[in-house]
């Protein structure tokens, strides 16, 4: 399925990266079943998480990454290793820009204005 795309440059190394522009239900199913298939309890009454560990999320978001990024400097390959190899502020760059897609803030923040 083709998908709209879209391009922003990393702030220190001016780093062309393209993303998806949304996920879809599969990727986001993807992306949560990294916690709930790993046991992670959520206390409906506290709203308490018991169960989550660093390596979980780490897996979470490497799989965003990989599912969202589409290039880097008009490379496809190594994505995740290329984005952990990145300074922390264009790593952080990248990251904001795919924590948009993931929690859908975009459509969100549209909606409610």
């Amino acid at each position: 399925m083709d998908r709209t795309t879209k391009t922003f440059t990393t702030p220190f190394s001016n780093q062309k990266i393209e993303i998806k522009t949304y996920l879809t239900g599969r990727e986001k199913r993807q992306i949560t079943g990294v916690y709930l298939n790993n046991n992670l309890e959520v206390n409906k009454d506290t709203q308490n998480i018991k169960g989550i560990s660093g390596d979980m999320i780490d897996k979470a978001q490497d799989l965003a990454l990989e599912i969202i990024v589409v290039s880097i400097d008009d490379s496809k390959e190594d994505i995740i290793n290329k984005i952990l190899d990145m300074r922390e502020v264009d790593f952080n760059a990248v990251v904001e820009e795919v924590d948009l897609i993931t929690l859908n803030k975009d459509f969100t923040e549209k909606k409610t204005t």
